[in-house]
Order: structure tokens, then sequence, then C-alpha cells
């Protein structure tokens, strides 16, 4: 079934490779990354959530984006890490 379907799922909830291609290009590592999504809820998050490892000790994490408050206490459980703050949507990549 998925062989034959699988171009049909390209894009699904809007998920593609675009915003990983540019982490990448952007030599980020060991980062925190906030995904602005209260949009479409975990559609944009779905787009990174693959960065994380299941223990959430990968090079990279990402994590939906909170607000202040809640952003801070992620900030203080993984020191050490660089924040960023991505929107999915306009492909942005900004220094939290």
């Amino acid at each position: 079934f998925i062989p034959h379907n699988i171009y049909g799922m390209k894009g699904f909830n809007n998920v593609s490779g675009e915003m990983l291609a540019k982490i990448k290009s952007q030599g980020i590592h060991q980062a925190l990354i906030f995904v602005e999504d209260r949009e479409y809820d975990w559609w944009y998050y779905g787009a990174v959530f693959t960065l994380n490892s299941p223990f959430l000790d990968s090079d990279i994490i990402a994590v939906r984006d909170l607000g202040a408050e809640e952003n801070k206490k992620v900030i203080d459980a993984f020191p050490g890490r660089k924040p960023f703050s991505i929107n999915v949507r306009r492909k942005e990549i900004r220094n939290y």
C-alpha cells in the first residue's frame, strides 16, 4: 500500500525537509530550537520533530515555543545549548 501511494504523502501536513536542510546548512549544533507553531498546532513542530532523539540527547532538540516563561524552563533544563527560534512557515531561523 505505502510504496504505491508514497508520492501522495509528499508534503502531508506541510512537512518537508526544507527546514532540516536550512538548519544543517547554517551549521547549528548543540542547540535548542523553539518552533513557532501556534497557527497550526503541531504541523510546524512536526517539520523538525525528527531532530529529537527519544532521550532528548540529540545534537539539536526541537521544542514548541510556549512563551518566554515556559521556554526559560526548557533552557534551564538543557544548559550549554544555544537557543534559536524558527518559523517554519516563513523558513526563518533567528537567535532566541
